[in-house]
Order: C-alpha cells, then sequence, then structure tokens
C-alpha cells in the first residue's frame, strides 16, 4: 500500500527550490480559507474544478505546506466550492454545486479535532422528504436553485442583515441577475438559517449580454445571430462593497470571454443599480483567453482581503490558454474596506511545483548515465500552442536520497518536432538491450496521432541524437493511452493500450525480433471490456512489489488509480486493487481522486525501498505514492492511539490488548522517541517530542511482528 510522499526535493534550474513540488498542478482553481489543522490560523483550501480535486496547504509561518492527508476529511465536492460561514458560529461551512443545484455542509469539527461535516438537508413541505439541494421559494413554491453546470455565484450577505443571501445569473432568461434572499433574520432573529426566495430576477437593473456588453435601465440586451439572448455559458461572481458606500458592487466574467469587469452599485443595498462595467481591477485588468473568475481571500496573512483571477474552464479545448500562469495574485495594498489590488504574479503556487501546464505524463530513465532514474514529463501542449515538449529534471541526489533539478522544458529539442499531446516511456523497442525512448503524440500538422520510438544509440544514459522520430503501424486516437510491454514474455515489445470506449486492448508482437509488428489479440483484455464507466485508461506495467512478477497500474479520468498483481497469470480471476491510497484520519487505505485523468509510472527511486508510483494528472502536475510498508494494519492487534491528531502540549494515550513495544518515528524512518514497552489493557498517557506539525508513524512491535499507526501531530 501507499502513502503520498513529499519528501523529495526538487529545484528550478538555478538551484532554487520548489515549496510544494509534489502538489499535481493547477489549472483551474478556486480559493477558499480554513482552518485545517486547529491552529487558529486560516489555511488555504483550492478546489479545481477542472479535475474535481480539492488540495489543502497548511500556513506555515511565510509560506504554504502541502499537506494531502486532510483532503480526505472533504465531503464530495463538484464544480465549484465557495467556503462560507452560514449560521456564525465561527466555523465556514461548505456550498458546492451539484447537477440539481447547490448541496450545503455544516462545518461540524468537534474542538481540536479534525474536520467534520453534515450535510444539509432542506425542509420541501409538509409531508415530504427533505431536499439534498438547496431550495429557494419561485413563483410557485419551493425550487431546487438551479444554476448552469459552469456557474459561480455569489455567496455574501447582499442585503446587509446579517445573513447570506445568494446571487446567480437566470438560468434560462435573458442574462438577468437573480437575487435569492435569506430569510433567516426576518424570521427567527438569527442567521443560522437557510431559508430563500427569488426576489428579483434583474437584480440591480443590468443584463449581461455578451462579451462586455451588459443592458442597463430598463433596455434589453440587442439581438444576435437568431435574434434571442440565453445564458449560454458560464458566468462568475463575485459580490463585495468595493467602495465603503454601504452597497454591495457586483464583479462578473463570462465564460465565453477574456475580461473581468466591476459593476459599481449607484443605488443602495436595498434597491442596487449598476450603470456602469468597467474592467477590473484598475490599473492591470485580467485577461484571459477564456472566462477568467475572480475570489477574494487573505492570501499572505496580513488580515486583509487579496484577489485571485483564474480560469474556469471545464476542459481545455481552446488551446490558447496557458494554464502554466492560469492563476493570476492581486495583493491589497489598500484596506479591506477600500481595497487596492497591486498584480503580483500570473501564476500564484504553480511557480512553486511541478506543473507543465496541461497534462503530465511522467517518465523515468538514467538518461545521463550516473546511476540514478532522472524525470522525463511529457506535456500536451507549451504555453497554450500547439507544440508540446518534454521537461526534463534531472536526478542530482542519490540512488536512495533522489532529488531532482529542472534542467530544460524542451528536452531533445523535442518542440522541433512539431508534436504536441506527448505521451512518453522508456523501453527497449528494438532488443538489443538499449533502453529506446518511446512516445505517443499527436501532429500539429495534420492532427492525426501515432505511437513513435528513437532508438537509443548509447549503452549507457541517453543519446537519440541525428534521429528523427520513426512511426510504429499502429492506429490510436487523440485521448487513448498506449504502454509497451512485454505481455506474453516472448522478449518482444507488445503494446496494451487504453481505449476511449473504456476497454483494454492487446496488441501482440508478431516479430521478427528487433521489429514491432503488431495485431489485435484481445479486444477485452483482463475483462476491460467496453464501458460508459470509464474511457481511456492509463497503464503502467512494473514489478511494484519485488515478487519476480509484473503487475500493471491503471489510470483512470476520475483521478482514481488501481493495481492488478501479477497481470500475466490471466488464468486466475482479475482483481482491480483500488483502495491502495493511506488515509491518516482513518487508518485506511481508500481509493482517492489523484487530479482527474491520470498517468501512472513505477521507478525506483529509492534503492532498498520497492518502487514508487509516480502519477501526471490533466492538472498538468506530478505526485508520488511511496510504499509504505506492504499491506493495512493486521487485524489480530487491537490497538487505539488517541487523539489523533494529537496536539504536542497534550501527549497521546495508547491502550492495547498485549505487551507491545512502542516507538514515534518520522514518515522517513528517523527514530524521535526511544522503545517504550506498554502492558495490555491499560490506557498509557505518553509525552510526545517536540517536532513540527505533519504525519508520523508510531511503530508498534508485539510477539516478533511489526505494525504501524499514523499519528497526525500539530
Amino acid at each position: 500500500m501507499y502513502s503520498l510522499d513529499q519528501s523529495i526535493p526538487v529545484s528550478r534550474a538555478d538551484g532554487t527550490p520548489y515549496e510544494i513540488p509534489w502538489v499535481g498542478g493547477l489549472n483551474t482553481p478556486e480559493y477558499n480559507k480554513l482552518d485545517l489543522n486547529q491552529d487558529g490560523i486560516a489555511d488555504l483550501v483550492v478546489f479545481d474544478r477542472m479535475a474535481n480535486k480539492v488540495s489543502t496547504l497548511i500556513r506555515d509561518g511565510e509560506r504554504y505546506r502541502y499537506a494531502p492527508e486532510y483532503e480526505t476529511l472533504f465531503p464530495n465536492v463538484s464544480n465549484w466550492l465557495l467556503i462560507r460561514d452560514y449560521n456564525c458560529d465561527g466555523k465556514p461551512d461548505i456550498f458546492t454545486g451539484d447537477v440539481l443545484g447547490i448541496r450545503v455542509f455544516i462545518n461540524r469539527t468537534p474542538p481540536r479535532g479534525p474536520l467534520a461535516w453534515e450535510q444539509f438537508r432542506f425542509f420541501a413541505g409538509e409531508g415530504l422528504p427533505k431536499s439534498d439541494v438547496l431550495l429557494t421559494k419561485g413563483f410557485s413554491g419551493l425550487i431546487n436553485l438551479q444554476l448552469q453546470f459552469d456557474d459561480l455565484p455569489a455567496i455574501s450577505d447582499i442585503d446587509g442583515d446579517g445573513d447570506l443571501d445568494i446571487l446567480t445569473v437566470n438560468y434560462t432568461g435573458e442574462g438577468g441577475i437573480e437575487f435569492h434572499q435569506n430569510f433567516s433574520q426576518e424570521r427567527y432573529g438569527t442567521c443560522d438559517s437557510l431559508e430563500f426566495e427569488r426576489i428579483t430576477q434583474r437584480w440591480g437593473n443590468v443584463l449581461t449580454c455578451s462579451c462586455g456588453e451588459f443592458a442597463f435601465g430598463g433596455d434589453g440586451c440587442p439581438p444576435h445571430g437568431g435574434g434571442r439572448i440565453k445564458h449560454s455559458e458560464g458566468k462568475g461572481l463575485l459580490a463585495y462593497d468595493f467602495d465603503n458606500d454601504g452597497d454591495i458592487d457586483l464583479v462578473l466574467s463570462n465564460g465565453n470571454c477574456e475580461d473581468v469587469y466591476l459593476l459599481e452599485n449607484t443605488g443602495d443595498a436595498v434597491n442596487p443599480d449598476f450603470t456602469l462595467a468597467t474592467l477590473f481591477p484598475q490599473p492591470n485588468p485580467a485577461h484571459f483567453p477564456l472566462y477568467p473568475a475572480p475570489f477574494m481571500e487573505d492570501i499572505n496573512g496580513d488580515n486583509l482581503l487579496d484577489l485571485v483571477v483564474s480560469a474556469q474552464v471545464f476542459a481545455k479545448d481552446h488551446l490558447q490558454i496557458n494554464l502554466q500562469e492560469s492563476s493570476w495574485l492581486y495583493l491589497n495594498t489598500g484596506t479591506n474596506e477600500l481595497p487596492v489590488f497591486a498584480f503580483e504574479q500570473r501564476d500564484f503556487l504553480q511557480d512553486d511545483m511541478i506543473d507543465v501546464g496541461d497534462g503530465a505524463v511522467p517518465a523515468f530513465m538514467d538518461t545521463d548515465g550516473d546511476g540514478d532514474l532522472d524525470l522525463v514529463v511529457g506535456q500536451m501542449n507549451t504555453g497554450g500552442e500547439l507544440t508540446g515538449s518534454l521537461t526534463y529534471f534531472e536526478n542530482i541526489g542519490t540512488r536512495s536520497a533522489p532529488a531532482f533539478k529542472l534542467v530544460t522544458d524542451d528536452y531533445l529539442n523535442f518542440k522541433s518536432h512539431g508534436f504536441y499531446n506527448i505521451k512518453p516511456q522508456f523501453y527497449d523497442a528494438n532488443g538489443d538491450g538499449r533502453t529506446d525512448l518511446v512516445f505517443t503524440a499527436t501532429s500539429s500538422t495534420n492532427q492525426a496521432t501515432g505511437l513513435y520510438v528513437l532508438h537509443n544509440k548509447a549503452n549507457s544514459g541517453l543519446d537519440v541524437s541525428g534521429q528523427t522520430p520513426v512511426q510504429i503501424s499502429f492506429d490510436m486516437l487523440f485521448s487513448e493511452n498506449v504502454n509497451m510491454t512485454d505481455v506474453d514474455a516472448d522478449g518482444l515489445p507488445d503494446v496494451i493500450i487504453g481505449k476511449t470506449n473504456g476497454s483494454l486492448q492487446y496488441w501482440r508482437n508478431g516479430g521478427p525480433a528487433g521489429s514491432v509488428n503488431l495485431a489485435l489479440e484481445k479486444s477485452d483484455y483482463l475483462g476491460f471490456g467496453s464501458s460508459v464507466e470509464r474511457q481511456s485508461l492509463a497503464i503502467h506495467t512494473a514489478d511494484l512489489d519485488d515478487d519476480g512478477r509484473a503487475d500493471l497500474i491503471i489510470g483512470d479520468q476520475y483521478g482514481n488509480l488501481g493495481i492488478i498483481n501479477d497481470f500475466r497469470q490471466t488464468s486466475q480471476e482479475v482483481e482491480l486493487i483500488s483502495d491502495i491510497v493511506y488515509n491518516a484520519f482513518t487508518d485506511s487505505y481508500t481509493t482517492r481522486n489523484l487530479g482527474g485523468r491520470l498517468w501512472p509510472a513505477a521507478a525506483r527511486l529509492f534503492e532498498t525501498s520497492p518502487p514508487v508510483i509516480a502519477f501526471g494528472s490533466i492538472l498538468g502536475g506530478v505526485g508520488i505514492l511511496r510504499n509504505d510498508g506492504g499491506l493495512p494494519p493486521s487485524p489480530d492487534l487491537r490497538i487505539l492511539v488517541y487523539p489523533n491528531p494529537a496536539q504536542i502540549s497534550e501527549g497521546i494515550t495508547i491502550w492495547t490488548d498485549r505487551q507491545v513495544v512502542v516507538q514515534l518515528v518520522s514518515m522517513l524512518g528517523q527514530e524521535l522517541t526511544t522503545p517504550v514497552t506498554l502492558e495490555p489493557f491499560l490506557d498509557h498517557k505518553l509525552p510526545l517530542p517536540r517536532v513540527a506539525s505533519g504525519l508520523y508513524l508510531l511503530r508498534v512491535t508485539a510477539g516478533g511482528r511489526n505494525y504501524t499507526r499514523r499519528l497526525v501531530i500539530f
């Protein structure tokens, strides 16, 4: 089994370190603040709508530290995420998208305990079951507050009465802004209810017509095309009193447009009125090729609300978007009452992680022949162009302590070949004992996708100089994934391909030796036939557990990884093991979304340990799963460790059903305490050493067997 590993250092070409190299990339981030580790300091929760993935970062002094263990504490979040304290208890709650509207999760985190949520269910009427989605009173009773799937609502106190209201753009109409007023204060004198009524479909007396075009007053939008104005693309909203005049202004962006607009409220809190739209923020307006959306949070910890504008597309349909620079940070140099937003950078957080922009596919080889494995990352495209490349990180560490350094984002001058959608693999394709560069790619000239090889001329390292890629006769589509491996153990390279219809195909190499002549052998290999529940599986083969037999790693479009042990043993029933990622808070192994569509690759980065599983994702980054000892804790030992998470000042209590020896160690095996013998059936109070907040291992020895328990310390 595996744990997400952050221990491998990565540096830029100039030697400065990436602070959070293995986050996995960001494409379309949404930013919220929340105290994750209960230390009284608000941390950062980033939701990427392209992968439906939550990433959690702990505020650690002047920087953020990636802490993926907290991601497991969040409920299922989709489309968008806004964290707002609706009931004024000081614990922010979750508002998120649903196919039927909006779901709400109440923050039920206990004092000093891990995050906990309870789904809010809405009263739908006498005798009717409660609704899982937020309801509002429409023209004819309670209805779902429905949004278009790519909308981003504004959830704020719009009327100034102390409870949270909602602004959305009319779902089916002309582009008017709907005001859904919360009547919690009016009915109960408190802010702890969510009882909405749709007050108007033209709040602020404005219509959003098209890019940069608005209709004010009583005017309608001018006709476009067939004459009917429709809410045909997403709308992003942010509500805030930017000029401190006691009423709410509006920032708005459009799903198929490039700019963000500020609409200043010239009315008042009860009777809003907009008459003008200006580019936002001034003097350096945000400008994306498609759908920028604004978020306001205190990013740098100075208690001032900053602005982050990020791309909010769901898919990379428009290749001109540079997803390496899709998170624009503006720091507030004014006050919260009168904010002044100074442009800081285009790649907030992205510049501190491995992020090649869009679709990262990792591969490992000792390219320089120094005895350790280097990292090569294929990418979809570069800087929004129809040209992809290979990014090369040299391993400047050792075989037991890897450390990577960025050398170039155009390894082997790969841009000159005119490819994008590049997915590399290192494999001996011609049987000469040298590892070649095998890759699939799409031609930027004719848009055809193919399987290619650059043959290695070196006995040590990689030398493919003086060559052009040789195409292997094989038909495939843009989104399909190929892995070259010897399936039938005849010494010839075969191919397994993840098809768009969800199946795995096995193509056998009929030889002769030194050539690749592929013919379809099985269209539903290992039982993976066509299925609407999956598509374009990505596969990689490696001996993960050092048993001398090859295993198969599978990544899917939902960000999940699975393993088939000894995949060549087809006489046995195939079992896909998907609960492989450790959850520190439940002390169990689970399935996790690691970043949308995944591309796995195994590599022995630590000489005396089994291979790690590296994975790239649609978000353009890379993550590392490190083998943490094999099987989950054995059920024949009963041991309780609490509280977990634990504060250093409070220590922990341990109860077991037999005599054990316990010792606290770091995730890298460093011994932090001396071994202590504990007698059974007693509560043993143990102090904790002064260590940094994070995840640790409690090593337990009983009856000659070793066990581990994970412990979060803060």
